[in-house]
């Protein structure tokens, strides 16, 4: 089957394994930096990036009901340049990974669709407030 003979689903689905596959991989680069910290006996932190402060404070701002759309319209709130839902996807991929965000997956049932709520861990609030201090 030609790539224009593809179905928009077929497309759909494509799009979304490649994402999940990226995320994965972002998400393993994420584990392989905490499992350095821990290994030279520190603790699990760093200095954020200002868009990671970014993410992390709206999933904070969320207390665990944020969803991928909530979290991105708060880090989206003032910004001159709104960020895609990628560039938010691959950052909480990476925090996840680091052990600063952790999400919970809803499967999907007859009436509702599945949904991936985002937490941010006692270590994430700990690197976010420290970032914040280092920063101002």
């Amino acid at each position: 089957m030609s790539r224009s003979e593809r179905t928009a689903e077929e497309q759909r689905i494509t799009f979304h394994r490649l994402v999940g596959r990226v995320a994965n991989m972002i998400r393993a680069e994420g584990k392989k930096a905490r499992a350095q910290r821990m290994s030279q006996g520190g603790a699990n932190t760093r200095q954020l990036e200002e868009f990671e402060q970014k993410v992390l404070a709206a999933a904070l701002a969320l207390a665990g009901q944020g969803e991928l759309s909530e979290i991105k319209a708060r880090v989206n709130q003032g910004a001159a340049e709104p960020s895609g839902d990628s560039a938010v996807y691959f950052t909480l991929s990476r925090l996840d990974g680091e052990g600063f965000i952790s999400f919970q997956y809803i499967e999907a049932t007859e009436t509702e669709k599945g949904r991936v709520f985002f937490k941010v861990t006692a270590d994430g609030e700990s690197v976010l407030a420290d970032s914040k201090r280092n920063s101002e």
